[in-house]
């Protein structure tokens, strides 16, 4: 189910919080910045846009994941 409010869209993913959660877990383990479960769709869904159209969506400032050095 998705809802509209205020013209924003927002999907239902309660059925896919645990994979988020286990994402976002694996990923804030080395990240400069630590990302939230939004952080971790809105990734996902410029990955796929970038492999199905072969270039990188414009996206507005957000964090970035960058891996902290060892």
């Amino acid at each position: 189910m998705t809802r509209r409010t205020a013209g924003t869209f927002r999907p239902d993913l309660t059925s896919h919080s645990e994979i988020i959660r286990a994402i976002r877990e694996l990923i804030n383990e080395e990240a400069l910045y630590q990302m939230s479960d939004t952080d971790i769709c809105k990734i996902a869904i410029e990955k796929m846009f970038e492999r199905a159209f072969g270039k990188k969506p414009v996206s507005k400032g957000r964090k970035l994941y960058i891996p902290l050095n060892h």
